[in-house]
């Protein structure tokens, strides 16, 4: 997926021919934790992955401007980021008993559209499609496996540009993003099957973000 960044990277070098259309920055996504418990009569196995942060380039194009508003053209591609994961199985017998740690893996590259309104605040309403790469290793989600997941995302957005420089006009912003596509967790049986495992790691992924997002517009 590295190779996805090439093109982010050439459009931030580009601000000269930009005429004010360009912005470029870097985001902080956050997830939150999520937890999968699986409760039979006579056991308890439960899968959890901790939160995480993870850095991310953004840029985005505006191609058509109105009065108040404008049509932007966006591409995110967020870093490489590792979440611990554990496995607490509890059974009838100290033989059944079991506790593990690993990692999930976690990264994306998304381009996407979004509709700005720039009343005092900017407020932007959008969608991303996100080509996300999954990679669990440690034996608590599944054991060592990848899987490549594209889904669309709704992006809510808020932001503030500094309008005091006349030619590169820092911003702030935040975001939430939800997916519009959400992974059902298997059933306990299909756990010991490759489709079974590859349902669990989808399912534990996350499905809401916030991001905090620091930049510049040209």
């Amino acid at each position: 997926m590295k190779f996805k960044v090439i093109p982010l990277l050439a459009l931030a070098v580009l601000p000269a021919l930009a005429n004010e259309k360009w912005q470029v920055g870097l985001g902080f996504n956050s997830t939150h934790q999520d937890r999968l418990d699986y409760v039979t009569s006579n056991s308890l196995t439960s899968f959890k992955r901790e939160g995480e942060t993870a850095p991310s380039l953004q840029v985005s194009y505006r191609v058509k401007e109105y009065a108040h508003s404008d049509l932007t053209l966006t591409g995110e591609y967020q870093f490489n980021k590792s979440s611990d994961t554990s496995m607490i199985s509890r059974g009838t017998s100290a033989a059944a008993n079991f506790d593990g740690s690993g990692k999930l893996d976690r990264q994306f590259f998304a381009p996407g559209v979004m509709w700005n309104f720039h009343p005092t605040i900017d407020i932007g309403v959008g969608l991303q499609y996100r080509f996300e790469r999954l990679h669990a290793h440690g034996g608590t989600l599944g054991g060592e496996i990848t899987s490549n997941w594209d889904r669309p995302w709704f992006n809510f957005y808020l932001g503030y540009t500094f309008q005091n420089l006349a030619k590169v006009k820092p911003y702030i912003a935040v975001r939430s993003s939800a997916a519009l596509v959400t992974a059902k967790a298997p059933a306990l049986a299909d756990l010991n099957t490759d489709w079974g495992q590859g349902k669990l790691v989808r399912s534990m992924a996350g499905d809401v973000e916030s991001c905090i997002q620091l930049g510049v517009r040209f």
